[in-house]
């Protein structure tokens, strides 16, 4: 079995991975329409999560220039490649704001929460794109909202979706 840069075997990882696409595809197949950023309708908005405010979004690519030596991979080592290769897009949070796994909506697109960044502390989320120049061109984005649909443990979205945060539940 071949290792990743962290020690955790690939076919362990690609487990892992297969089993948050299935949570993406079951969102993907309620998405409706198309664009550059894909649209989506809201028949699957009565799934639990909650709309989060004040974030920053910023953009970059799986190059050295953004990702510097995890050039393709997460944070966790597993390859940009496998996520690509499955459609789902990716998005680096914190951890601690947003848990990984999470599915998160932004400009109607549907984004996994799969990576973690140096940088992305607190309310800031970093979303993949192939190019470079799509991240330029994105730039920073201040005073968001995003819709987290997120299950814990114990399936619920308690944590990040409490009132006392300022968030509202969907």
């Amino acid at each position: 079995m071949t290792k990743t840069n962290n020690g955790v075997g690939i076919m362990v990882a690609l487990t892992i991975v297969a089993l948050h696409a299935c949570i993406i595809l079951f969102f993907a197949t309620m998405e409706t329409g198309s664009s550059e950023h894909g649209t989506a309708d809201n028949t699957w908005t009565h799934l639990r999560g909650c709309t989060l405010t004040g974030f920053t979004i910023t953009a970059y690519c799986p190059g050295s220039c953004c990702n510097g030596k995890w050039k393709g991979k997460t944070a966790h080592g597993i390859d940009l490649d496998v996520f690509e290769a499955l459609g789902i897009s990716v998005a680096a949070v914190d951890p601690a704001v947003i848990p990984l796994g999470s599915v998160i909506q932004y400009n109607g697109r549907l984004y996994f929460a799969a990576d973690t960044g140096g940088l992305i502390k607190g309310k800031r989320i970093d979303l993949l794109l192939e190019k470079h120049d799509d991240t330029v061109r994105f730039g920073v984005r201040h005073h968001q909202s995003v819709k987290i649909h997120s299950v814990d443990a114990a399936g619920t979205t308690e944590n990040i979706c409490s009132e006392k945060a300022g968030n509202r539940a969907i």
